[in-house]
């Protein structure tokens, strides 16, 4: 499963895509967030119940999980912010930011989308995976592709998905999972723990994944089975000013707290942020200019 971008010309023309690993996503809403609430305690569960992360050595477990919050680090050092953006189309940008974590040196490849001079689609080939480079072959007007959600050992994806209104998977159970969503042209990413799905909801394109990394601005914390390894990240995220950002580590690992630490210290002004399926699976890639 990924996600493209597409340019808007007279028709849309820029497309997005998640797909669900490399190598080988009107709204009625009930919130648990009362409008009156600033305390984190309110704006993400305090203990996590659902399906646990997948596993790729047999079957995956459902039994459920209840384990409590790691609390977020303060991040080691600050964001280098001493790149700038650079326009590869109208309406995306991307530079290059970095911190030190508990792993060492993180490089991250960051893109800036204005959704209103991008289309964005989600790709899912039940049981199939496909390399970016596959990707980019098949859709070679996507200005963007990254990678999308966890898949299962038969190359299934694990959570909810619409590509093209067509609905595939089930929904996570995850109190701490999230829904990138996009219906009518807007485009939002949405903590099912605030807002959580409804029945009968349907989307133009969606992807639900774990954990939300940020929501209204707050760093989440990290439930301990998604705390302890390092490892390549990839996320989408929205900003304040309603932009679509796209991150894939480039060089080095890091663990999820370190990067949320760094996510929320990074003068990108990120208002939501969703986890993606990273390790092997982390890829992003630009339009050749």
């Amino acid at each position: 499963m990924r996600i493209f971008v597409f340019k808007h010309q007279l028709i849309l023309a820029l497309l997005v895509l998640f797909a669900a690993g490399c190598n080988g996503s009107a709204l009625t809403i009930n919130s648990n967030l009362s409008n009156n609430s600033t305390q984190q305690a309110a704006m993400f569960p305090t203990v996590v119940g659902g399906s646990p992360l997948p596993t790729f050595s047999g079957q995956i477990d459902v039994t459920g999980i209840a384990l409590l919050y790691t609390p977020v680090p303060v991040p080691t050092t600050a964001p280098d912010a001493s790149t700038g953006w650079v326009a590869f189309a109208n309406g995306m940008a991307y530079r290059q930011l970095g911190f030190t974590g508990s792993s060492g040196a993180v490089s991250l490849f960051v893109t800036r989308i204005n959704p209103q001079n991008a289309a964005f689609r989600v790709y899912y080939t039940a049981g199939q995976l496909h390399t970016i480079d596959e990707w980019r072959g098949a859709l070679p007007d996507a200005k963007v592709i990254i990678n999308g959600g966890y898949f299962d050992t038969s190359n299934n994806a694990l959570g909810l998905i619409f590509s093209d209104k067509a609905a595939y998977g089930s929904p996570s159970t995850r109190s701490d999972s999230g829904l990138f969503q996009v219906s009518g042209g807007t485009a939002r990413i949405r903590s099912l723990w605030l807002e959580p799905l409804q029945s009968g909801e349907s989307y133009d394109q969606a992807l639900q994944n774990f954990p939300i990394l940020m929501a209204q601005g707050q760093a989440a914390p990290i439930n301990p089975d998604l705390a302890g390894s390092a490892a390549r990240r990839s996320v989408i995220a929205t900003d304040n000013a309603g932009n679509v950002l796209l991150i894939a580590t480039a060089q080095g690992t890091c663990t999820l707290s370190d990067l949320i630490a760094w996510l929320a210290a990074s003068g990108l002004d990120i208002n939501m942020a969703l986890n993606l399926d990273g390790g092997g699976s982390t890829a992003l890639s630009l339009a050749a200019s």
